[in-house]
């Protein structure tokens, strides 16, 4: 490719001249960074930083010669164009990596925004060459259906969000009273920070918290939309001793902007660690960085590892490690390791990148920003991550993670400026009928009588069925009517406690179901007696009990079929109910829910209308089918 006019911001001039069209009998690795980013945005030091550390790392295999027979060699480009530094061109990205595609290289490390790696892996993927990421963090790139060929040595965000609730269990936000209460995820927020609709001032955070009375909130986002949110929280009065806010970025240089720093005292912050001292691996990477020119490595020389560096060079290892393991392994004699075997010659025309798919996940790999095993995915299962607090505002590291350990070096200051977390739980008091409570109790006494004088109920008609009175009024049918009945007394028996979705699912079948049950028993039976007073010509199939029943599945069906609809589309979950101190969780349905309880509700309407009908119509019948003046009653 012709090399552009200009060279790109953040590159050296030996870098361009060298890296952008590198020795073609070498294996050529791909990087696609943003060059042209202005410098004073963070992530031009981490792509200035990533560089160098790459340009060590190529330097470290081919002085060391990890890879048996040939050397690697830098082919770079630019992500994005001059004019689309935001980091937010997907054409530009993907341009890129078709350029990288089209000039054979061997692998690809990038991009800085995980907006870009997405494009990026799409292509490299498509063509099955490795790429690896150490600053993209997004969970949508674990999807090995749609990126087969990537990996990352970043811990992923779900890595963060395990290390985010570790640290809020360690410091015990769930004490006995938050255990007592009990702990819900009743929702989450989504934050849109571009595009439409976008609300400055969080209007639907403000929203959900004030709803919720949520005392612990985490918000993870990039550093500059996270200022945003919590600056407008502070505003908001959300900052206070009440609360507890934690981030997934270390943010304080952002929150110095504001001259009311001190309001953000308390403040948790967790980010990705490097500081690794007494590690080996560790050490010997910086031992290596500090020794290196900064005139010619911007950026090196510097002993604060804040800039990914560590992930970058283990890019850069892991797959040279890869492509050794693939020689090693077809070429087993030593000595025809060498320039002229043919292997070698067609690795470096790029025509075996796909077969390292695979070998930089088999082993652990001890990288200096620790060790890196990687799961199916390719996503990095463990990372190190350092822990700080806002104190007068600076940040203090208070606790550190490495490989799942947490080491608490100092308690951290809350926002009343004393080591204690703030209260786990609201000061109300939750109105749930419990078992622990006056109207739980009541409740549940009164659904054990019922269920108990129903069960009680059955058993009498099931051993007194040869009566003539019961077996003129089918005992099937009186035991359908009882387990309708039972079924409406366990309804209300599961309104005791705080529901949970499955709660919500349940109590959403067994009503209807229930009454259709109770009345349809009812109405069945009456139309049976009906029958034989007002036909002549009724024949005994006509009204048997099998023909019968089949009318009354029929009618289950009819009812039920909205239900399943319904929680197919959008099924019932709890919803907390906030009014001044006092406290519900229910079952909240869909937006629609009222036209599917209706629509539930026409077959036993219709069952209630046609058997007070029958009622009516069956008022004087003899004395032994006088079971119908007591259904007319009920009915």
């Amino acid at each position: 490719m012709q090399r552009p006019a200009q060279k790109p911001r953040l590159l050296t001039q030996f870098e361009f001249d060298t890296m952008w069209d590198p020795d073609p009998n070498t294996l050529r690795l791909g990087i696609l960074l943003s060059l042209n980013l202005p410098s004073t945005q963070r992530e031009a030091t981490m792509v200035r930083s990533a560089i160098s550390t790459i340009r060590m790392a190529v330097n470290e295999v081919n002085e060391e010669k990890i890879i048996p027979g040939l050397n690697m060699s830098i082919l770079i480009r630019d992500s994005q164009s001059p004019s689309l530094y935001t980091s937010t061109g997907g054409a530009a990205a993907i341009s890129a990596a078709g350029r990288l595609i089209s000039a054979k290289v061997g692998g690809v490390i990038g991009d800085i925004k995980s907006d870009l790696t997405k494009y990026e892996a799409l292509m490299t993927s498509s063509v099955l060459i490795p790429q690896c990421s150490f600053a993209s963090g997004s969970a949508s790139l674990s999807d090995q259906a749609t990126y087969p060929s990537f990996y990352r040595t970043i811990p992923t965000i779900i890595v963060l969000v395990d290390a985010i609730l570790e640290v809020v269990r360690r410091r015990e936000y769930f004490s006995a009273r938050a255990r007592k209460l009990g702990i819900y995820i009743l929702a989450y927020q989504p934050l849109t920070t571009a595009g439409v609709p976008f609300d400055p001032t969080y209007t639907f955070v403000k929203n959900r918290i004030q709803s919720s009375q949520s005392r612990i909130q985490v918000v993870i986002a990039a550093g500059d939309s996270q200022f945003a949110l919590l600056h407008e929280m502070k505003e908001a009065g959300f900052f206070g001793p009440d609360y507890a806010w934690v981030t997934g970025n270390e943010i304080s240089s952002q929150l110095r902007q504001d001259p009311d720093v001190k309001a953000y005292d308390g403040l948790i912050m967790i980010d990705n660690g490097w500081e690794l001292s007494g590690y080996a691996p560790y050490d010997e990477f910086l031992s290596k960085w500090l020794r290196l020119n900064p005139l010619d490595y911007p950026g090196a020389g510097n002993p604060n590892l804040e800039n990914n560096e560590g992930m970058a060079y283990s890019c850069v290892m892991m797959l040279a490690n890869a492509y050794r393991d693939l020689i090693e392994k077809a070429v087993p004699d030593p000595a025809n390791r060498n320039a002229q075997n043919p292997l070698i010659q067609q690795i470096i025309a790029g025509d075996h990148a796909a077969n390292v798919n695979g070998f930089y996940n088999q082993t652990t790999y001890r990288g200096p920003s620790g060790p890196i095993t990687l799961d199916q995915n390719g996503d990095r299962k463990e990372g190190y991550f350092m822990t700080f607090s806002m104190q007068d505002g600076h940040s203090v590291l208070f606790a550190t993670s490495f490989i799942g350990n947490y080491t608490f070096i100092r308690e951290p200051h809350f926002k009343d400026g004393h080591p204690k977390p703030p209260s786990d739980a609201p000061p109300w008091a939750i109105q749930n009928p419990r078992w622990d409570n006056a109207s739980g109790i009541v409740l549940g006494t009164l659904c054990i009588i019922g269920i108990v004088l129903t069960i009680i109920s059955g058993v009498l008609v099931v051993y007194f069925r040869d009566n003539i009175v019961i077996k003129a009024s089918s005992p099937t049918f009186c035991l359908c009517e009882l387990l309708g009945i039972l079924l409406i007394m366990i309804w209300c028996a599961l309104h005791i406690g705080i529901p949970d979705m499955a709660m919500c699912i349940v109590q959403n079948f067994i009503l209807p179901i229930g009454v259709t049950l109770l009345v349809g028993s009812l109405t069945i039976k009456n139309y049976r007696i009906y029958r034989i007073f007002n036909s002549v010509t009724v024949m005994n199939q006509a009204f048997q009990t099998r023909l019968l029943l089949r009318w009354m599945a029929l009618a289950l069906f009819l009812c039920v079929v909205p239900m399943i609809v319904e929680v197919s589309i959008d099924a019932p979950r709890p919803e907390m109910i906030n009014i001044r101190s006092i406290q519900w969780i229910r079952c909240r349905g869909s937006m629609t829910q009222v036209w599917w309880v209706l629509s539930s509700s026409i077959i036993p309407a219709i069952l209630v209308f046609f058997g007070v009908f029958l009622a009516f119509k069956t008022r004087n019948v003899v004395f032994l089918w006088n079971e119908a003046k007591q259904i007319s009653l009920v009915l």
